[in-house]
């Protein structure tokens, strides 16, 4: 019994409880009928319906204690798709032909003791792909600016299944990253790049940064902080521009809790919501204090953003202490999220 759909070409489709039977003739296929055998038969020939990339990054090494891997099969209707959907001439097909995948999971071997029992584990050659592809098919399905018509984004997504097909749980890269450690980690990593790189699939001009001027900084801001950071940055580029509207008079006080307001608006978190622009101002004051003088890294990124915000912005050239309070507001809330801008691309 079953289920049986017919279509053109004598084509037909036969559903059972236990399996699906499809039936394509040559007349289906028109006058590409013979291109196509052709293909197949080459394929075949050549054992390509063996070597997908998921049966080269999983083979198990010949050694007695070489790991066992998730073994990932590919069923003949997925090769069928795989074969005809995927350019012999993409940018990921000649990745894959290029990175030394058994020798990435050769190196990490000594690192897995599942040889004589135990589950399989995910081969390291597989986290690398991963990790590749975070590089190259995600960074561009990722860009909604970046032109790709909808048949180009299948694509990607057709390619990332041929090159990964059964992905690995969202632990698997962090449990990789702690068994091999720092210094494997990035052998095989720079490995797998190098090669790349030797293919000239990859350029490396932005290998290397020119970090002199950067000072490094392992702190997490929170968003009060930010809150904080961000106001002392708004009260410091009033100052400049004070000084150009009255060079002997103090900053009134408003103009500081305004600064606070602002940045307050400028950086909506639910932790700020009941802050008030008078706390962040006493915080401020409270860091000049602590610094005492000596001028810290965030101390540093604030003044170079604010100086560069002060040459670059002109929305305050007609402004006056005169003007309205709401006009004031929504100039500095400009300049806020100028400076914001570049504080963040300096962390």
């Amino acid at each position: 019994m079953g289920i049986t759909v017919r279509g053109q070409g004598g084509s037909r489709l036969h559903c059972e409880a236990d399996q699906i039977v499809i039936r394509l003739p040559r007349q289906v296929f028109g006058t590409a009928w013979r291109a196509l055998y052709t293909r197949l038969s080459e394929a075949i020939g050549q054992q390509q319906i063996i070597a997908s990339p998921q049966r080269i990054m999983t083979e198990r090494g010949a050694e007695e204690e070489a790991p066992h891997w998730k073994a990932i099969g590919l069923d003949v209707l997925s090769w069928l798709l795989f074969l005809f959907k995927v350019p012999a001439d993409h940018e990921l097909v000649a990745l894959w032909q290029t990175i030394p995948w058994p020798t990435i999971n050769q190196l990490c071997a000594p690192r897995y003791r599942n040889a004589h029992g135990g589950r399989p584990a995910w081969a390291p050659a597989q986290m690398v792909a991963i990790l590749m592809l975070m590089f190259s098919v995600w960074r561009r399905l990722r860009d909604a600016h970046s032109g790709l018509a909808a048949g180009e984004h299948r694509l990607v997504l057709v390619l990332w299944l041929w090159l990964l097909w059964s992905l690995a749980n969202r632990n698997a890269l962090h449990d990789f990253r702690q068994r091999v450690g720092a210094q494997l980690f990035e052998q095989v990593l720079t490995l797998a790049v190098s090669a790349c790189v030797e293919a000239k699939l990859v350029s490396n001009l932005l290998v290397a940064f020119d970090l002199t001027s950067v000072v490094a900084s392992g702190h997490r801001w929170s968003p009060y902080e930010r809150a904080v950071i961000l106001t002392k940055a708004l009260i410091r580029y009033l100052e400049l521009w004070l000084a150009e509207q009255q060079p002997e008079e103090p900053m009134p006080d408003a103009l500081r809790q305004l600064a606070a307001s602002v940045a307050l608006e400028v950086l909506p978190h639910k932790a700020l919501d009941h802050i008030k622009p008078q706390r962040v101002v006493e915080s401020v004051d409270q860091w000049a204090d602590e610094v005492d003088g000596q001028k810290p890294p965030w101390q540093a990124t604030i003044e170079t953003a604010v100086e560069e915000v002060h040459v670059a912005e002109r929305a305050t050239e007609e402004l006056s202490l005169a003007a309205r309070p709401e006009t004031v507001s929504a100039t500095l809330s400009q300049v806020a999220k100028n400076l914001l801008a570049r504080l963040l691309t300096r962390g």
